[in-house]
This record gives C-alpha cells, sequence and structure tokens, in this order.
C-alpha cells in the first residue's frame, strides 16, 4: 500500500503527544507562487536533533546514487558535526564532489541529477527556511523528544512550500516492522494536522555499526562487514531515486 494511503492509521497515545506539545501556530508565510523557483535539484537530509545517522544517511546515499549512475553533489553545511568529512574521506576519488555551500553547486556549466545537502539540526530555526528546501528527506528516530523536533521541522518546512516532497527514514529500532509502526504514527500526525503525506524511505536497525563506518573513515557501502546495513542503506539510495525523481522533477504526489 502507497504510503499516501495510510492516512488516518496512527496510534492515538502517539498523536496526542505530538498534538499536545505542538508549537504555536505559524505567522503567515508566503503561498508556494510567491517563492522564486529552484533553479537546482536540491534534497535537504535533515534530523530533528543531531543524530549521527543523518551524516552517514547522506554519504551513503549520494555514493549509492552515484554508483548507479547518476551526477551526484554533496554539500556539508553541518559544521558542528565532521560526521560527512570524515566518511567522505575515504570515498573514492572522482566519485562524488564534495562542496561546502549550495553555491559552489551552480557554477556555469554544472548539472547534477542530485545535489544532497547535509543540514544541520538548527537550518529551520531562524526566522526565513531556506527556499530550496522544498524535497527533504528527514532522518527520524522513535525517540519521543526527536519526534516532537521532527514534526515542528516539518510543520514549519510545510508553510513555505506547498506540496512539501517528504521522506522518512527511522533509525534506532529494532527491525523493519518497528519502523514501519514509527512511520504511520508519524504520518497519521502530519496527514491530519499538515495534510503533508511522506513516503517511507527505510530504516537503519539499532545494533547498525553506524559509528563504526565513520571510525573508519570509509562509508559503509564502500567498505563494511555488515552485510545487512548495506543492504539497508541501498534500499534506502533506491527508495531516495523512486520518491525524489533525478534532475528535481517531483512525481506526482
Amino acid at each position: 500500500m502507497s504510503a499516501r494511503r495510510h492516512h488516518g492509521r496512527g496510534i492515538d497515545s502517539v498523536s496526542h503527544l505530538f498534538l499536545s506539545r505542538r508549537q504555536p501556530a505559524a505567522q503567515h508565510a508566503p503561498a508556494a507562487a510567491d517563492a522564486p523557483a529552484t533553479p537546482y535539484p536540491v534534497l535537504f537530509v535533515v534530523s530533528g536533533c543531531d543524530v549521527i545517522s543523518k551524516s552517514v544517511v547522506t554519504c551513503n546515499v549520494a555514493l549509492e546514487l552515484s554508483r548507479v549512475g547518476y551526477t551526484v553533489a554533496v554539500v556539508d553545511a553541518d559544521s558542528n558535526q565532521p560526521t560527512l568529512r570524515l566518511q567522505m574521506s575515504g570515498v573514492p576519488d572522482g566519485a562524488l564532489a564534495l562542496f561546502d555551500t549550495l553555491d559552489e553547486t551552480k557554477a556555469p556549466g554544472t548539472a547534477w541529477d542530485y545535489v544532497l545537502v547535509n543540514a544541520p539540526s538548527k537550518l529551520f530555526e531562524g526566522d526565513v527556511p531556506p527556499m530550496e528546501a522544498s524535497r527533504v528527506l528527514l532522518v527520524l528516530s522513535a525517540e519521543p523528544r526527536e519526534l516532537i523536533h521532527g514534526y515542528a521541522l516539518v510543520k514549519r518546512t510545510a508553510g513555505w512550500h506547498s506540496p512539501l516532497q517528504l521522506g522518512i527514514v527511522v533509525t534506532g529500532v529494532p527491525d523493519e516492522a518497528a519502523a514501519r509502526g514509527v512511520f504511520d504514527q508519524f504520518l497519521d500526525v502530519l496527514g491530519r494536522r499538515l495534510s503533508v503525506f511522506p513516503a517511507y524511505c527505510g530504516f537503519l536497525a539499532a545494533g547498525d555499526a553506524l559509528g563504526r563506518s565513520v571510525l573508519r573513515r570509509r562509508p559503509a557501502v564502500v567498505d563494511s562487514d555488515d552485510a545487512c546495513l548495506v543492504a539497508r542503506l541501498r534500499g534506502i539510495a533506491a527508495a531516495v531515486a523512486q520518491e525524489f525523481e533525478p534532475g528535481g522533477r517531483a512525481r506526482n504526489r
């Protein structure tokens, strides 16, 4: 069943947790028609809090998309967490282009299928969120604090972009059944309160050696003795390619 048809299947107790702590209504934001068109395809990889999984997902998904033939640029906008750059030091030469800012990806003559931005968790807390952030991959855990921050992040971003193209990766769960449960709960709240219907893009299990790949300074899809972790990361990359079409083309939602 499509993720967009799960509306209304969430668990009431978790929905109450979100709704009882939700932010006050945001001030009026400009209509989507007023926003300038994004001249290049950008996918923001975000989380409600600082978690190591966000950088791991960014690096490995970008590398896997590159491996299957897409042109990919990576922007490391999370200067407070060097996790991404530690892993990128182990990326084969020429496999990916790494930049410090989005502006650097717009050099004349360049064209990317995907630009992945490893975004800091506080990116959307300013007065104006980035206008490019209409395509978001949210790395989400089952922790109540993370869920609340994730909801607030989506709420603020959805106020600027309608429709918001949103994918969810669930981390820190024992198996896919648990990940689907977290996703369904989150989807129910987003659908009822914000009319946002994200796509499920996969999960990373609690036992996955995410930190080990950082210490080795090698992306897991390049060098890992955990075949299940590699399969999960490649599955996330495949889901991203399906949900967020290359070249910035939005799928029909």
